[in-house]
């Protein structure tokens, strides 16, 4: 029976990665799919990052692709997965740290199951990891969160002592 089941989530698995993309697809609040734009190739946002490192800008360095695709993640966290702060203060226990942790784990080639069994902080439906670049993106902004989160409860703790 064990190995039936585990033939079976196998199959299911395979689907998965095509299941995200068509939903991800989806404008919010539809049901028909819209146009997604073509993303770069490794190369060209390798030279992207390059170009926008030494790219002399009134003294401010423009942000990378990689910055800013952790900052476009941890956005539609709180725009599209609804993690508000509030939501997040929630979170004291490390738990955000702790997945983001997992992710990044995940993307240096840790085994995905040993991750959710031992690190993942939150029911395993919760547990969404892509390619190597994406779960560390995940990663980034997982960890931007939880130093968020550091901050505005130091901000609470300074303004209840004052």
């Amino acid at each position: 029976m064990h190995a039936a089941g585990e033939t079976e989530l196998a199959r299911i698995w395979a689907k998965v990665e095509q299941i995200r993309a068509k939903q991800a697809a989806k404008p919010k609040h539809s049901p028909l799919p819209e146009h997604v734009a073509e993303q770069p190739s490794e190369g060209e946002r390798d030279a992207e990052n390059a170009a926008s490192i030494t790219a002399p800008s009134a003294g401010i360095v423009p942000a990378t692709a990689a910055a800013r695709d952790v900052l476009a993640e941890r956005s539609r966290q709180v725009e599209g997965e609804g993690w508000t702060p509030e939501h997040d203060d929630e979170h004291a226990d490390g738990g955000l740290a702790k997945a983001a942790a997992t992710y990044a784990m995940y993307g240096s080639g840790t085994n995905a199951d040993w991750l959710l069994s031992y690190w993942w902080p939150w029911d395993a439906r919760w547990w969404k990891p892509m390619d190597q670049r994406r779960s560390l993106v995940k990663a980034g902004a997982l960890i931007l969160a939880e130093i968020e989160r550091i901050d505005r409860a130091a901000m609470s703790t300074s303004k209840a002592r004052a």
